[in-house]
Order: structure tokens, then C-alpha cells, then sequence
């Protein structure tokens, strides 16, 4: 089976942690993971609706979603996925151990009793166009990588251009780059997941239209062409666990 470390967007959060006064980063964790037997996604969302209680009592710094395949192949084969989002990698830190004591280990042994996971990464996410709202939806993910002689600025410099259009167009969907971090699979040999994130997947039917018949892919070719390439295109559905709204 080939792991969330070769997929998985972001329904993404405000943040802190910055490197050279650039976009701002933050971490996100997946797992990839098959249902036990008998077992199907409400009884994963029966649990997960206690656990954010339990979250909410913690005071958890964290939003998450369930991802369930739409558009995939044989290479990305699991059943099930689970992404969760905090400001910083110290709040996040702060999450998972709220889950190895009292209260958080018996609801993860609940969790493992729905689910047999066999990958836990951990990622840092730049916000590249946010979302103009959390909660369910549709997630599509690519696996990118920089062109020879790109660099980090001409791509900051795309974005601008990038958004500018899109907010010429009303697109209200995220976007988000995905670099790989602790637990990745070896054989991963992208630098970064593109995400884009759609609130349902009629936005994500129109958005495709505006790309294939309107434009859209030959205006992206014109501003990110020379920088990024990017392929493996696939698509979730997002079923949101926990939103925390920002403060």
C-alpha cells in the first residue's frame, strides 16, 4: 500500500510559525488507515464526535477532517484518512499527548478498534490562498516538485499573480503547499503536495470546468510553467471532526 505520505489539504488555519519573515507554516498530521472488519466511517465519526469533546475539555489546539477517496487509483488504496491541523508544532505536540493519558488513551484505543492504521506523518503547510470557510468538503491533491533554477521567491512572486486571477474569477476555494516532514515514506521524492480545497464537489466540477474549458490550465501553464511541475492528481471528500474558529 502506498501511504497518505505519497497523497494527501488544506481546509487550512491561521498561523505562527514563520521562516525568513516568508508565509507563515504549520504543522499537520495524517494518518492512512483501513477500516476493521465490520467497521465503515460513521462508527470512525461516532467516535471522533467524542473525542472532540474531550478535545474541546483539553482546551486542543487542533481541526481535522476525514478524508474518503473520490478520484484515486491502485496506488493510493486506503480505506480511510485522518488529517489535523494546529498553529504551531508545540500545540500540536500538546494534542497528541492529551491522547496517551486518561480520558485521550481510551478514546484512541476506541479509535484503533474502528480503524488499522499503518502510516503517521507529520507535515508543514503553507498557506497559499485561504479558504473562505471550514467545514465539510472537497480536498485535491498533486504531487509537486521545483523546476531546475526555480526558486522560493519566483514562486512567492506566481502566487501573487495567481491569486490576483483567481480573485478576478470569485474562486472562494483554499490553497495550500504540503512539504513532507517525520515519517515519510522513503520513496517519496516530490517537494510538496499542492492542495485545493472546494467546499463541495459541484465548486470542484466548476472550478475543473474553468480550468479545462476556460482558461484555467493554460494560464496556470503561463505563470507556474517554467517553476513547478506537478502530476498524480486525486480527489477526497472531507469530512470535517473538529473546527476550532480562529481567535
Amino acid at each position: 500500500m502506498k501511504y497518505l505520505n505519497k497523497i494527501l489539504l488544506t481546509l487550512l488555519l491561521s498561523v505562527s510559525y514563520t521562516i525568513a519573515a516568508e508565509p507563515p507554516f504549520f504543522p499537520m498530521e495524517a494518518y492512512s488507515c483501513n477500516y476493521n472488519k465490520a467497521k465503515d466511517l460513521q462508527d470512525y465519526l461516532d467516535v471522533a464526535e467524542d473525542w472532540n469533546e474531550y478535545a474541546d475539555e483539553v482546551g486542543m489546539a487542533y481541526n481535522s477532517w476525514v478524508l474518503t477517496p473520490h478520484y484515486f487509483s491502485q496506488d493510493y488504496d486506503a480505506d480511510v484518512y485522518w488529517i489535523g491541523f494546529s498553529p504551531t508544532w508545540k500545540q500540536m505536540a500538546e494534542a497528541q499527548q492529551a491522547m496517551t493519558v486518561g480520558e485521550g488513551s481510551k478514546l484512541n484505543e476506541r479509535f484503533l478498534k474502528v480503524v488499522d492504521c499503518d502510516s503517521h506523518s507529520i507535515w508543514g503547510i503553507e498557506n497559499v490562498r485561504t479558504s473562505s470557510a471550514l467545514g465539510d468538503g472537497v480536498l485535491s491533491l498533486q504531487d509537486c516538485s521545483l523546476k531546475d533554477g526555480a526558486t522560493y521567491e519566483a514562486l512567492l512572486a506566481a502566487d501573487k499573480k495567481w491569486n490576483a486571477m483567481l480573485d478576478d474569477s470569485g474562486f472562494e476555494g483554499g490553497l495550500g503547499r504540503w512539504f513532507p516532514g517525520a515519517g515519510i515514506s522513503s520513496d517519496y521524492d516530490y517537494d510538496f503536495l499542492f492542495a485545493i480545497v472546494q467546499d463541495g464537489l459541484v465548486s470542484m466540477g466548476e472550478m475543473v470546468d474553468s480550468r479545462v474549458n476556460g482558461g484555467g490550465n493554460q494560464r496556470s501553464q503561463e505563470i507556474y510553467g517554467d517553476l513547478v511541475s506537478c502530476e498524480n492528481e486525486r480527489t477526497y471528500v472531507a469530512t470535517a471532526t473538529r473546527i476550532v474558529p480562529a481567535q
